[in-house]
């Protein structure tokens, strides 16, 4: 958890917040820091059987919801939401040496959603800005020459 003073200074991020303040809303002196996830989550299973050539990984990933952009005055902050991804990788080595290998791959096989949200107290979600990464696939061959 990491967080940052709001500048006091005539002028700056926090008078610009007190006044726009809503009924009901406190100001805090401190905002969370841009780009800070409260968490991070990154796992992988892999297997490897160099007897019979096989290779294989099964990743996953995702970051908590964080402030990418500090709203001023009447535009409220921005946070991007958590992106869950899926990825696989399975190799297959083969020939004298096992100096071939094939590949196949995955990238974002949940086909999960982008979303960046205007967040504000006392008014609901807000998207500003959403879209689907496309999920990506692979297909490799590769000859070890020595």
């Amino acid at each position: 958890q990491s967080e940052v003073a709001l500048d006091k200074s005539l002028g700056g991020e926090f008078e610009s917040r007190e006044k726009v303040v809503r009924e009901g809303e406190e100001i805090s002196e401190v905002r969370p820091m841009q780009g800070q996830a409260p968490y991070i989550v990154n796992t992988f299973l892999t297997y490897l059987n160099d007897d019979n050539g096989w290779e294989g990984t099964l990743s996953y990933n995702v970051q908590g919801k964080s402030l990418a952009i500090v709203g001023i005055g009447l535009n409220p902050d921005v946070y991007t939401s958590p992106f869950h991804n899926l990825s696989l990788k399975i190799s297959k080595s083969l020939g004298e040496n096992n100096r071939m290998r094939f590949s196949v791959s995955a990238d974002n096989m949940l086909y999960s959603q982008k979303n960046k949200v205007y967040l504000s107290y006392g008014a609901e979600d807000q998207i500003a800005e959403s879209y689907i990464p496309y999920s990506s696939y692979g297909l490799s061959f590769s000859y070890q020459l020595y």
